[in-house]
């Protein structure tokens, strides 16, 4: 698995960190999560248009 470093401002960091106590999940982990399925969601959309 790659590592990937990203930035994220201060009002996503905070939805983050609210998500990640609300579902008992890393932060890291809701990011990774949504990382995936824009990916998804991108080939997707590609392949089959929107």
């Amino acid at each position: 698995m790659a590592i990937l470093n990203v930035y994220v401002d201060a009002d996503t960091m905070k939805r983050l960190k609210r998500a990640s106590r609300e579902e008992n999940r890393s932060v890291e982990d809701l990011a990774e999560a949504a990382i995936a399925e824009a990916a998804l969601n991108s080939d997707r959309d590609r392949r089959f248009g929107k």
